[in-house]
């Protein structure tokens, strides 16, 4: 990390920000940065320069990409430089970018993770070299370095275009959208212990787009859903507007005694446990963000998941229960449906409220402010 002599002085913002960025690839496989084209917005919107070492992130809009490679601009040119996990996610060989930490730098290095799995790449000793570590999925009960920052999927323009005209709450469909594709354990006990409970009253939609079904070719649906890797549907954001909430729900729980487990030691042994004792009580949960979370945020979705502060789940800008979110106790579930069938109004508040908490703390612009102030600092920001 720099040194404090080497560090300099920020002030409010950085002059320009280098990003390294991955070849996107074919729609079955591509590198999609989500992390990095929310906080690239952010900065663009604030003035700062962005730049990268590919053209990355076509606006199906105005048809200009969001990072330009100038080769003019080498990354020893801007203050700070940006690598994030899918690095080396997407190219198997990759290795950290030659003189990244060269002893000369004057930039600041930040690292972005979302990478799934409670021990990831960031953990290991080469990053601590990185002045700055910006981790979703992050958990109060699990050992974190001391340069890693909790950090959040969060919104891009994208979502926020695709969710801004929604009907008023007392309009939509009073109904539940559940659209995983994937079986997580998390998900598994929410359909058996929770959503039966809730089917009575809040009736499930379980309509999923085909991923073979692309939007119409050569539109600006289809320029995103090639550049999110088959994420991108217009039929699944006009459901999250029109449907009342939505399951949010993902993620593995996980025992904070086993951390020092591998990885995959750790998710195959609760497997294991999970066939053996369904109702077993583990006290956190890993792998937890998604974009649907900010998704259904994004589109006045009343959201489901689980409680953030019970299962240690860390955002830079905790939500509160019942406020902004509805965040189930699988220990109790009933408790939930119990209140929300005494209170039956709190659907659409907490959906209204939730919205107005994402956009104010997860947009572009104050992500990236979150990341300037995180700059500045000399430690991690502190959760609030």
């Amino acid at each position: 990390m720099l040194s404090d002599a080497q560090r300099f002085d920020l002030e409010d913002k950085p002059s320009a920000v280098y990003f390294y960025c991955v070849e996107p690839g074919l729609p079955t496989n591509t590198a999609y940065q989500h992390e990095t084209v929310c906080l690239a917005e952010g900065l663009t919107r604030l003035g700062i320069r962005c730049y990268s070492n590919i053209d990355y992130w076509l606006d199906a809009v105005s048809g200009n990409y969001l990072l330009k490679h100038d080769q003019a601009v080498r990354p020893e040119d801007c203050s700070v430089v940006i690598l994030s996990h899918n690095w080396f996610d997407f190219q198997p060989l990759a290795r950290l970018p030659e003189r990244l930490f060269a002893p000369d730098r004057k930039y600041i290095t930040a690292y972005i993770d979302n990478a799934d799995g409670l021990v990831t790449r960031s953990h290991k000793s080469e990053f601590r070299q990185f002045d700055h570590i910006f981790r979703a999925h992050s958990t109060l009960l699990a050992n974190q370095p001391k340069n890693m920052h909790p950090w959040a999927f969060g919104l891009s323009e994208r979502i926020l275009r695709h969710t801004i005209e929604q009907p008023k709450p007392l309009d939509r469909q009073r109904k539940l959208l559940v659209n995983f594709r994937v079986s997580h354990p998390v998900r598994a006990q929410a359909r058996t212990n929770f959503l039966p409970r809730l089917s009575p009253i809040l009736p499930s939609d379980e309509s999923i787009d085909a991923l073979e079904s692309p939007p119409a070719p050569f539109t600006p649906d289809y320029i995103d859903w090639m550049q999110t890797g088959r994420r991108h549907y217009p039929g699944y954001y006009h459901r999250l507007r029109s449907m009342l909430a939505c399951a949010c729900f993902g993620g593995f729980f996980f025992e904070p005694s086993l951390q020092s487990l591998p990885h995959g030691i750790t998710h195959r042994l609760y497997r294991l446990l999970n066939k053996i004792k369904p109702n077993l009580k583990f006290r956190g949960v890993i792998q937890w963000d998604s974009w649907r979370l900010w998704e259904a945020f994004a589109a006045g979705c009343t959201v489901f998941h689980l409680d953030f502060e019970k299962y240690g789940m860390q955002l830079p800008i905790m939500p509160h229960n019942w406020e902004h979110y509805i965040g189930v106790d699988m220990e109790d579930p009933q408790a939930t449906v119990d209140r929300l069938v005494s209170q039956p109004e709190l659907l659409e508040q907490i959906g209204l409220q939730g919205q107005q908490w994402a956009y104010n703390h997860y947009s572009p612009i104050p992500t990236a402010r979150r990341f300037i102030k995180a700059l500045n600092s000399s430690g991690p920001t502190p959760t609030s």
